[in-house]
């Protein structure tokens, strides 16, 4: 101490916290599948950064991206810390790939044994406008019909009757159950529903009598609309923006609503014949095939009810 009128001398102990440190990074807004993209990041304290793909069509290594399909890609640049620096609070950022042609990914497969097999072609993405997709499946199957010598379509009882059997009954369901699918989904979140088991039996109840597709889409929309409140600059923006944002953010909230409703859609989907598109397809070629099936009813009362509903409702209390 050196003060006037003062003296004397004190012995203590400083401690040096470790500092923050924040990450820039810097990546496109849009990409092209199948054309690589280098990336950025950098972190204040000038340590290095992790980048990884949380979810999309895309590969990355090196620091490049190769986006390989249409969709959204989201990536996560992270580090860690160290004695120095506090680890940094992870920075996401999202890239719109678009395609303007079929893309074919080339990739390392693997084997029944867990090798690799590489240089195999591991799947073909077309874009989803004027109806590409939809056309070359077409064309497969016509060609298929074309091409397979007819002895073989004999030989296996080849008939169109189970997929028109099928296809006019989904369009009878269809039709008739849109407008409660759209009532769902306009006023859904009237009902109150915030729990798991809430959504895992009323998904389950509606996929047991039309297929999962559209009562997952329903119902997600549904947990969207309660869970994740959308922002005046999305509502302006027409909804978009606000779809990309809720599934995501649904699952970092919500979890377990989701596993809910993926659970419900499929699992009850069993429940009876038209569950399900294939159930009722697979009756009618082991109908055809001789095989005696229970009734509609009849499968609903023997097997169902008894048996598999008493399963799904074990399922839903050990998984929610």
């Amino acid at each position: 101490v050196t003060a006037t009128g003062y003296q004397g001398s004190a012995v203590g102990t400083l401690v040096i916290g470790r500092a923050s440190q924040t990450i820039a990074v810097s990546a496109p807004v849009r990409a092209q599948a199948g054309a690589p993209v280098t990336l950025g990041a950098v972190a204040s304290s000038g340590l290095p950064v992790t980048l990884a793909v949380v979810s999309g069509p895309a590969t990355l290594g090196g620091g490049v991206l190769t986006p390989w399909a249409a969709g959204t890609v989201v990536l996560r640049a992270s580090q860690a810390g160290d004695g120095s620096y506090l680890a940094a609070t992870s920075v996401e950022r999202s890239v719109a790939v678009t395609a303007t042609g079929p893309q074919v990914f080339v990739g390392s497969l693997t084997g029944a044994g867990g090798g690799a097999r590489p240089g195999e072609v591991a799947a073909v993405f077309l874009p989803a406008a004027y109806l590409i997709r939809e056309g070359v499946m077409l064309a497969a199957a016509a060609a298929s019909l074309r091409v397979t010598p007819p002895q073989i379509h004999a030989h296996n009882h080849f008939t169109f009757g189970p997929i028109k059997e099928v296809a006019f009954l989904f369009l009878g369901i269809f039709t008739t159950m849109m407008p409660a699918l759209n009532y769902l989904e306009a006023h859904g979140s009237r009902f109150g529903f915030n729990r798991p088991a809430q959504y895992y039996y009323a998904t389950g109840g509606l996929s047991a009598v039309l297929d999962n597709a559209p009562t997952y889409v329903n119902f997600l929309k549904l947990a969207e609309t309660t869970f994740v409140p959308e922002t005046p600059e999305e509502l302006a923006a027409g909804g978009a923006d606000y779809d990309r944002r809720a599934v995501r953010r649904l699952l970092e909230v919500q979890a377990p609503i989701v596993v809910a409703i993926s659970l419900g859609a499929v699992f009850f989907g069993a429940l009876t014949y038209i569950g399900n598109g294939p159930n009722f397809m697979v009756k009618s070629i082991a109908q055809g095939a001789g095989v005696h099936c229970p009734s509609f009813f009849g499968y609903i009362f023997r097997y169902s009810l008894p048996i598999l509903l008493p399963i799904l409702m074990l399922v839903g209390w050990l998984m929610l």
